[in-house]
């Protein structure tokens, strides 16, 4: 009695499993598509470790809508990872420019126009039926104006007292109108000193990075947020790059 052995060739159709749990099967093609993709994952991402307000700030960004803003915290993506984090945390300066070397050309202008020593937000608190007014002061800049004297104060010492009101936003209670006095306080502070310059060209000058600027004197040297970013090349002068950049405060000469 002879035997027969009836074979069938393998069939390789590009489809997967991924997980062991699930039959569901996946193109080669849709593998690869993630595989290249950038993943953002914003499940509780903004785990500052300052937890001097009380609430913290943290509890407030995940329960109440709107409450975080662009002033609050930096959002940046490099390569494939989305990073967060408060910008007077940020330490990221690895580039220094120093005029007439690197630095071919700057110009900075430091402005009172849109500056304020105050800022006030008002609302109305549902759970307590009253009104909320709250105020934020010169203090909620000073962390990033360590080292020299910030536009608030400036302005307070020249002209003296000059206070803005938010009217537009509508506040739950004294918390949150105080997050939202402070915001807008920081976001015009940070634009007190503002420069531009022409560099030799430099991958690592970026947008949301930070530079240090030296050369320029003691009002004007010191660490830069990076804001704009151009690199250029012509026939005549090769590869350049401008940029802009701000800070919140003056040096002290």
């Amino acid at each position: 009695m002879g035997l027969a052995i009836v074979g069938a060739p393998a069939i390789l159709r590009g489809r997967y499993r991924v997980f062991a749990h699930s039959v569901a099967e996946y193109s080669a093609r849709c593998i690869q598509l993630m595989e290249a993709s950038v993943v953002v994952d914003l499940l509780n991402q903004f785990r500052f470790q300052d937890f001097s307000e009380k609430p913290p700030r943290i509890d407030r960004w995940l329960k109440e809508p709107g409450s975080l803003t662009a002033a609050d915290a930096d959002v940046w993506l490099e390569g494939k990872t989305l990073h967060a984090a408060a910008r007077a945390s940020r330490d990221d300066s690895q580039l220094e420019l120093v005029h007439g070397a690197r630095l071919r050309r700057f110009s900075v202008l430091a402005d009172l126009t849109h500056q304020r020593t105050g800022v006030v937000c008002g609302g109305w608190d549902v759970a307590s039926k009253e009104a909320v007014t709250s105020e934020a002061t010169a203090s909620a800049i000073s962390s990033e104006a360590s080292d020299g004297t910030s536009g608030p104060d400036v302005l307070q010492q020249a002209l003296g007292e000059r206070k803005d009101t938010i009217a537009h936003a509508v506040p739950f209670d004294d918390g949150a109108g105080r997050v939202l006095a402070e915001a807008h306080l920081r976001a015009l502070a940070r634009r007190f000193l503002r420069g531009r310059g022409v560099a030799d060209a430099d991958a690592r000058l970026q947008v949301g990075k930070q530079v240090t600027l030296s050369g320029l004197g003691a009002l004007f040297s010191g660490k830069y947020d990076v804001v704009e970013v151009s690199h250029r090349f012509d026939a005549a002068h090769g590869l350049w790059t401008e940029f802009v950049v701000e800070r919140p405060w003056l040096g002290r000469a």
